[in-house]
């Protein structure tokens, strides 16, 4: 048996995780599997380590990717939200303001200006909200959905609708559609789902760093007592239910544990 702890990258909401664990536990060669979203971790309990690319190649097909969990991974890493709200913000600015704004009367033309918004507006569709582009192919492709799920279909029912429109509008208005775009609609919501990534991701940061702090305060070896009265030392992934361990006055307790005998003194500082 191999317990292996990943880091799991491109998970947008719990139903993510769900989806990974509901993947793998159908696997033979997964004994257990726990995905953890708030801190995008996965522990997975295998056969072999063969077996782990079989996983990663699970895990792979239905969107994410595993990563080596590294404190100074999580430190270091950037976080591009706000860089992909602020130049889908600003772009929305400009469609806002050809939409409703000072700039609408500046365009000769209401198909120009439609197809001015249709430019400003693809980037933000393509490229800036491409995960829910690809979580709404998804959705039709395989009939998995998560939280993008649904934004990426409304942004591009929107867009699609839209381009059209601003592309064949002889066309659109022989087939009776309502001469209405909806760029600016696609633009401020991405933008604004991007914001409220950006401050959730500070906050699982944040997170990470007292979980951090915690785990390196707690014991990490343990004196375990066998059968025979012997005491040795482990480390504390290896105590299982039923164990019986001794804390020594002034030591952390490593485990959960009910008292069996003897008074003492221990360290609390976990507590």
């Amino acid at each position: 048996m191999k317990k292996i702890v990943k880091k799991v990258k491109g998970m947008s909401c719990a139903s993510c995780a769900a989806s990974i664990e509901n993947a793998l536990k159908t696997q033979d060669f997964v004994k257990r599997v726990s995905i953890n979203y708030a801190l995008e971790t996965g522990t997975f309990e295998i056969l072999s380590d063969n077996d782990f690319q079989k996983v990663e190649s699970i895990v792979n097909d239905l969107g994410f990717s595993l990563t080596a969990p590294t404190k100074e991974n999580q430190a270091s890493e950037k976080n591009p939200n706000l860089t992909k709200f602020i130049i889908s913000f600003v772009l929305s600015i400009g469609i806002f303001s050809l939409a409703m704004g000072p700039a609408k009367n500046l365009v000769p033309s209401q198909t120009l200006n439609w197809q001015i918004q249709m430019l400003l507006s693809l980037p933000i569709w393509l490229w800036v909200g491409f995960i829910f582009q690809k979580a709404a192919l998804s959705f039709i492709t395989f009939g998995r959905s998560n939280m993008n799920t649904l934004i990426g279909l409304g942004t591009s029912a929107a867009f699609i609708y839209s381009s059209f429109i601003a592309l064949f509008p002889n066309l659109a208005e022989s087939n009776g559609l309502q001469m209405r775009v909806y760029f600016e609609a696609v633009g401020f919501i991405i933008s604004f789902v991007f914001l409220g990534k950006y401050f959730e991701d500070k906050a699982k940061k944040k997170t990470m760093e007292a979980l951090n702090a915690l785990f390196d305060i707690a014991a990490k070896r343990a004196l375990l007592v066998n059968k025979d009265g012997d005491v040795r030392e482990i480390p504390v992934e290896d105590i299982v239910a039923g164990d019986l361990v001794r804390v020594l006055p002034g030591a952390k307790i490593p485990v959960d544990g009910k008292v069996t005998r003897g008074v003492s003194s221990v360290n609390e500082a976990m507590i």
